[in-house]
């Protein structure tokens, strides 16, 4: 039988995952927060907005997550990102963010589903 790709809603946690993985993305776009540098105190706030669709049943999901370590001395200007979500398919998403695609394939004669992880830049988008 060779392999089958699967295509499943995504759960909650590769939602998070894909959440995440953009929230990273937008953090290294700059060299504030590069390895090498080093900060008395930050603070901030993240704001997050979801639509999720449910088969057709919108659920509208918000958050404001303020975050923070020690005392910010100084006023400084303030400087936001926006990042939008585009709706993709799951195992689009999947591969772009690192996590695994389901797959069925047959061991011992019987098929089962199993995960495999595909490299994003190497891997043609799988759909």
């Amino acid at each position: 039988m060779g392999e089958t790709l699967v295509v499943k809603p995504l759960s909650g946690e590769e939602i998070k995952d894909q959440i995440l993985f953009d929230v990273m993305k937008s953090l290294e776009k700059t060299c504030n927060l590069a390895d090498a540098t080093a900060y008395g105190s930050y603070e901030g706030e993240i704001t997050i907005r979801l639509r999720l669709n449910d088969l057709g049943r919108i659920t509208a999901d918000g958050h404001v997550v303020k975050v923070g370590e020690g005392e910010v001395p100084v006023e400084v200007p303030e400087t936001a990102a926006d990042i939008e979500i585009v709706p993709q398919p799951p195992n689009e998403v999947r591969v772009e963010t690192g996590q695994p695609v389901p797959v069925l394939t047959e061991v011992d004669g019987k098929v089962v589903e199993r995960k495999v992880k595909y490299q994003a830049r190497k891997q043609k988008i799988l759909r």
